[in-house]
C-alpha cells in the first residue's frame, strides 16, 4: 500500500516542483544527458498522459495521432538500420543498468540524510517512519524484485521487438556481449615451457666459515678485505640470488560444442548456456588464446570452424548458430579430430561442452559402436568440463566415469558464477599424469 500510494503522489500534476526538478536534472547532468533523459522523462510522463487523455475526451476530436515506427517526437531518429558496433555500444551502455529514480524520491532521500546528519543519530533515511511494523515488510517486498530487475536492460525478447527493424542476428549477438562484457577477465594458464629455474644473479657477500663449500670462496672479495688470510675471519663468499623471471603465462585453446537442438533454448530466448559460453569466448580471446565453437544437433546437423581462431566475430556467430532438430553428439567428428592426437608437451587442450540431459548420447546412447570414443578423447585432454542446464544421475555418473567434471547451470543469473569456477579450473589445470598414452 505504501508503494501505491507513492506512485500516485508521484503521477500527480505538480508544475511548480516539477520545473524545479527538470531544472534540477538540467543543472546535474549538462554534461551526460544520456543519463538525465531517464529522469527528465518520469518527470514529464504524467503530463504526456494527461494531454493524450485530454485530446481523446475533447468533444468532436478525432483519435490522437501517435508517431509511427522509426519516428519521435522531432520525426524520423536515424537513417538506415544501426551497424554492428552502434547496437554493441547501445545494448552495452552500463547506464541502461541502473534503477530509474524519480527526481523528487531522490530529494527527499537527499533531505532525509541532511536531517539525519543534522540530528546526529545516524538512522538509515530509507527506513521507514513506521518502525518494525508490517508496513515496512511490505515495502521491502516491493523493493526486492526491482533491485534484481538490472535498471532499465530488457531481455532478449523486448530487445528484439524493440530493434525489430533491424537485422534480428546482429541483435542477438549484441545482446549476448552486453550481457557477458561485464564479466569478461583474460584467461590464461601457466606455459608449459618455462625459463631455466639455475638462472642466479650475485648477492651479498657473506663470512666464509671453515666446513663451507670451498667452491663458495670468493677469493676477490677475501684479498681485498686482507691480504693475511684468515679461514673465517678474513674469508668471505659471495651469496646468490635466483633470476629466473616470474612463471610465464600463455593464452588459452578451447574446443567449445554447443548443443542446438530444440530441447535447448533458442538464442533469441536469451539461453543461460550461451551467455557461459559467451563470457568463455571472450574471456580466452582476451587472454591472447584462441577458440573453436562447434554447433551441433541431430545427425549431420553440425557447423563451426575447422580450426581454432581468434576471430571475435566468426566464434560468436557459430555459438549462435541454432538447428533445433534432436540431440546426437557428433562422436564421429571429435574421434577424428583427435585421432593420433598425444600429449603435447607445449600444448594444453581444454574441452567445454554446453548442453542438456540430451548429452548421454556422447556416452554412446544412440551411438553404441562410439561408446568409447569420449573417454579415450579425455585422455589426451588437460581439461575436459559439461555445463548442462540439467543432468540425471544416470548421465553424471557416466560422464564422471569417463572421467568429465559435470559442472549444473540453473539459469542466466548463474553463468558469471559457472564461469568463473571454470576459469579457476582452464587457468590452473591438474598436473599431467608422467604417461598417457594417444588417442
Amino acid at each position: 500500500m505504501i508503494a501505491r500510494a507513492e506512485l500516485v503522489q508521484l503521477s500527480m500534476l505538480t508544475p511548480g516542483p516539477d520545473a524545479e526538478f527538470l531544472a534540477d536534472v538540467v543543472r546535474r547532468f549538462a554534461d551526460d544527458p544520456v543519463s538525465g533523459a531517464l529522469p527528465a522523462g518520469m518527470v514529464l510522463a504524467p503530463y504526456a498522459v494527461l494531454r493524450t487523455r485530454q485530446g481523446d475526451q475533447a468533444p468532436g476530436a478525432g483519435p490522437t495521432s501517435r508517431p509511427s515506427a522509426g519516428e519521435g517526437c522531432g520525426g524520423p531518429s536515424s537513417e538506415g538500420v544501426p551497424t554492428a558496433a552502434e547496437l554493441e555500444a547501445v545494448l552495452g551502455d552500463p547506464r541502461l543498468r541502473v534503477v530509474p529514480e524519480h527526481p523528487g524520491v531522490a530529494a527527499g532521500r537527499r533531505a532525509a540524510e541532511k536531517a539525519a546528519a543534522a540530528r546526529g543519530d545516524g538512522a538509515d533515511p530509507t527506513d521507514g517512519e513506521g518502525g518494525e511494523g508490517d508496513e515496512g515488510d511490505e515495502v521491502e517486498a516491493v523493493a526486492a524484485p526491482r533491485d534484481l530487475a538490472e535498471g532499465q536492460a530488457y531481455g532478449l525478447a523486448e530487445t528484439l521487438r524493440l530493434w525489430r527493424s533491424t537485422d534480428a542476428d546482429g541483435v542477438v549477438a549484441a545482446w549476448y556481449l552486453a550481457e557477458a562484457r561485464r564479466w569478461v577477465r583474460p584467461l590464461t594458464q601457466p606455459a608449459l615451457l618455462g625459463s631455466d629455474p639455475d638462472d642466479t644473479i650475485p648477492g651479498a657477500l657473506e663470512s666464509w666459515q671453515l666446513g663451507d663449500d670451498v667452491d663458495d670462496l670468493d677469493w676477490v672479495a677475501t684479498l681485498s678485505r686482507s691480504p693475511v688470510v684468515v679461514p673465517g675471519v678474513t674469508t668471505r663468499r659471495r651469496d646468490t640470488l635466483a633470476d629466473a623471471p616470474p612463471p610465464r603465462r600463455e593464452g588459452i585453446e578451447l574446443d567449445l560444442w554447443v548443443d542446438s537442438s530444440g530441447s535447448m533454448p533458442g538464442p533469441e530466448r536469451g539461453s543461460a548456456a550461451l551467455v557461459a559460453g559467451t563470457i568463455l569466448v571472450l574471456s580466452v580471446l582476451r587472454g591472447g588464446g584462441r577458440v573453436r565453437v562447434t554447433s551441433f544437433s541431430s545427425p549431420g546437423q553440425v557447423a563451426g570452424g575447422v580450426r581454432p581462431t581468434r576471430d571475435r566475430v566468426e566464434a560468436l556467430r557459430d555459438l549462435t548458430t541454432f538447428f533445433g532438430g534432436g540431440t546426437t553428439f557428433p562422436l564421429d567428428l571429435l574421434a577424428s579430430r583427435y585421432r593420433g592426437t598425444r600429449l603435447d608437451p607445449a600444448v594444453r587442450r581444454h574441452l567445454v561442452v554446453l548442453s542438456d540431459d540430451g548429452l548421454a548420447s556422447m556416452f554412446g546412447a544412440g551411438q553404441p559402436k562410439l561408446s568409447g570414443v569420449a573417454p579415450r578423447v579425455r585422455r589426451v585432454l588437460d581439461t575436459a568440463t559439461l555445463v548442462v542446464l540439467g543432468a540425471s544421475p544416470a548421465m553424471t555418473e557416466q560422464a564422471e566415469a569417463a572421467g568429465y567434471d559435470v559442472r549444473v547451470l540453473p539459469g542466466v543469473e548463474d553463468a558469471p558464477r559457472l564461469c568463473a569456477e571454470l576459469a579457476a579450473v582452464l587457468a590452473d589445470p591438474p598436473r599431467r599424469p608422467e604417461e598417457t598414452r594417444g588417442c
